[in-house]
């Protein structure tokens, strides 16, 4: 190797040994400042450096993520692969609490190992329904993977289940047990079938296509344990088949 090969290694050696130094010890909040997020998205009291730091909050119009706390896996970039561990929220902050990991960033993004708890009723306040309705009961969500494609997802894997369920309107208030669903990914779309073990017989798979779009259909078969203020509402949805269920369409 002649002499001015070896000095351009060093001096290239060099100077990228120097600007990850610069980055590992920059504060997070001046190198974010520099980051064109996403229209609607506010990130408030940032503190540490990329490599592991902090935020207050994290918002996007309603939705609001407190106690953010992340930690960058140098020996992720060495593969070319960054990830990102996060997590956030806590026993006496409103909101979602739980931790993912974050990987694939310069490509196709991949959520891993996801372990999302939040109270039912953060959740059915963004659901426009015709009456008020408050929901009780936690929703928590097991995510291996979900990576996003077109128009939804590349991949998924994980469930969600609605524990200690119950809804209350119109001074009734039903108690649901518990409500679990699977999900995965068909045609770039994200698929989902509601556990058929729960006490309103209900049945039902669907997908979402996008955002604001969701199409599915299923059953309800009551049952022994069918919640009986529930039952005068069943004519509501449709006449009973041969089986006895009637049958949901979204």
């Amino acid at each position: 190797m002649s002499a001015v090969k070896k000095y351009s290694l060093i001096v290239t050696a060099f100077v990228l040994a120097y600007l990850i130094f610069v980055i590992a010890i920059a504060p997070a909040d001046k190198l974010l400042a520099k980051v064109d997020l996403p229209r609607g998205v506010q990130i408030s009291n940032i503190s540490g450096s990329i490599w592991s730091g902090e935020a207050s909050l994290i918002s996007f119009k309603q939705v609001e993520i407190n106690n953010v706390e992340w930690s960058l896996s140098p020996l992720s970039l060495l593969l070319f692969n960054p990830s990102v561990d996060l997590t956030f929220g806590g026993s006496l902050s409103p909101g979602p609490k739980g931790s993912l990991e974050l990987s694939n960033l310069t490509s196709e993004l991949t959520i891993s190992d996801a372990k999302i708890a939040i109270a039912a009723n953060e959740v059915v306040k963004f659901i426009p329904l015709p009456i008020d309705i408050n929901a009780g009961g936690e929703l928590n969500l097991s995510l291996a993977q979900f990576t996003l494609g077109k128009p939804m997802c590349a991949a998924a894997d994980g469930n969600l289940t609605w524990q200690r369920a119950f809804v209350s309107a119109m001074d009734e208030e039903v108690d649901l047990g518990t409500l679990a669903a699977n999900f995965g990914c068909t045609n770039g779309a994200l698929a989902f079938e509601v556990d058929p073990q729960n006490i309103l017989g209900l049945q039902f798979k669907g997908v979402v296509s996008s955002p604001s779009k969701i199409n599915g259909q299923g059953y309800i078969t009551p049952g022994n344990d069918f919640p009986a203020s529930v039952r005068p509402l069943l004519g509501f949805i449709g006449k009973k088949d041969f089986q006895g269920r009637y049958k949901i369409k979204i």
